[in-house]
């Protein structure tokens, strides 16, 4: 049985994100077919077919136990250790960095920001020239991550002879759902949340606020549809990241300040300051009328896969969101959900309106039904356990390492010492090359 281990950068434990959630289900539905090792900061989920093992205890390549390695990224060390000992590196493009780390940067416009995105460049440009093969989300991504490999000479005479389609070198494994649709177990919203009465239209906003996204826009449409009727609550489930490693986003300020502003806070507008365990966020979802998620006209949206909407799609939940995205575009093509412009306030009065209605929103739970088993984990990861299988029986590609190592360990080193100085750039530089090797 081939031995793969799935490194995630992000937390797997009683609090996940996106990327903790989606490397716990895929190293699940692997262990039917491979022998899985998870590799996350955290304690691990109990009661799991895989391995886990927490990342703190991995330093070098010798410590990763698998013949193929699937990660979103790697420490620079690691990287090029695991390449050099012959593990087939498979990186996951799934949320794209690069235009993520701009949306954020440009926001948030810190001292650094040029420094801090040259890492990402840097990085990105490590893993597009060491791995063996890539995932994506979305068709959409797939044609953004082939031009990237293309510009840098990935996308060769030989290759396109082989595979034209190149799926052997960039898979589509989106997000997934849980196999089944969650039920209400026990009210953690409706009746319990002070203000938000057992007779009240949900709307949920089921991630966190982050500097891409536009809550804004939503808020100041339920704001305004509040004045028409009493019973609309629009409540954000998450305000922090369970990973301490990402910082406060000021959209998230933003937002608790725009529905402060318009008397709307405690009243028709809440925030779930602490992050939902894993464990219990069906429950959550459960008790939505409509799932909302909102952004602006952006190169992001065009790229995006808002994870955030399956859960809504796993509970047959309608969706009000903004157009640009594949979900959106999935949601408005079978039925259940609408669709609005980039901050169109009056476009999401309407959208919302007339959701509520009986007969549409029964009709839009209908529609999100019949999408749950195309959506499912274990379809999902289909494309990713062929992956696996073609690259382990591949030959090991003969790349150089240490020109791109090297280009990047400087640009990491001179963002160190702008933003920490010297001594910790010193540390922070040792363990960078480290990582080892097999051999």
């Amino acid at each position: 049985m081939r031995r793969v281990a799935i490194w995630s950068t992000d937390p797997v434990g009683e609090r996940m994100a996106g990327p903790g959630i989606r490397y716990h289900r895929l190293s699940t539905e692997l262990a039917r077919s491979f022998a899985v090792t998870l590799v996350a900061p955290g304690t691990g989920v109990p009661n799991v077919p895989y391995d886990f093992r927490p990342a703190a205890s991995v330093r070098r390549a010798t410590d990763v136990p698998g013949d193929v390695v699937v990660a979103q990224n790697l420490p620079l060390g690691l990287a090029r250790g695991l390449h050099r000992s012959g593990v087939r590196l498979v990186f996951d493009l799934y949320a794209p960095a690069l235009v993520e780390a701009a949306a954020e940067l440009s926001v948030n416009a810190p001292d650094h920001a040029v420094s801090r995105y040259e890492e990402v460049v840097a990085m990105t440009r490590v893993a597009l020239l060491l791995g063996d093969a890539f995932l994506c989300a979305s068709e959409r991504q797939r044609d953004h991550w082939l031009g990237a490999l293309a510009a840098l000479g990935r996308m060769t005479p030989a290759a396109y002879a082989t595979d034209p389609a190149l799926r052997s070198l960039v898979a589509v494994v989106p997000f997934g759902l849980d196999p089944a649709a969650p039920g209400v177990r026990r009210k953690t919203v409706k009746g319990v949340v002070p203000g938000i009465e057992s007779t009240d239209r949900l709307l949920l906003w089921g991630g966190g606020i982050w500097n891409w996204l536009d809550p804004l826009t939503v808020i100041r449409a339920v704001g305004r549809l509040a004045e028409r009727r009493g019973d609309v609550r629009l409540l954000f489930l998450g305000m922090t990241h369970p990973s301490a490693a990402v910082r406060p986003m000021s959209m998230a300020d933003q937002a608790v300040e725009v529905a402060s502003e318009l008397g709307l806070e405690g009243r028709t507008v809440f925030f779930n300051r602490t992050w939902v365990p894993f464990a219990e966020r069906s429950d959550w979802f459960a008790e939505a009328d409509l799932g909302v998620s909102a952004h602006r006209d952006s190169v992001e949206a065009r790229l995006a896969f808002r994870t955030r909407l399956l859960d809504h799609i796993a509970a047959a939940t309608p969706l009000v969101t903004t157009r640009g995205d594949v979900l959106a575009d999935l949601a408005e093509s079978r039925g259940f959900g609408r669709v609005v412009a980039p901050g169109d306030v009056d476009g999401w009065v309407g959208a919302v309106a007339a959701l509520l209605d009986d007969e549409a929103h029964a009709a839009a739970r209908t529609a999100a039904r019949a999408v749950q088993g195309e959506l499912a984990w274990s379809r999902a990861a289909e494309p990713l356990a062929e992956l696996i299988e073609r690259v382990a029986a591949s030959q090991p590609r003969q790349v150089s390492t240490s020109p791109v190592v090297l280009r990047a360990a400087m640009t990491l080193a001179r963002s160190s010492l702008e933003r920490r100085g010297v001594r910790a750039t010193v540390v922070a530089a040792a363990r960078t090359v480290s990582g080892g090797s097999r051999r």
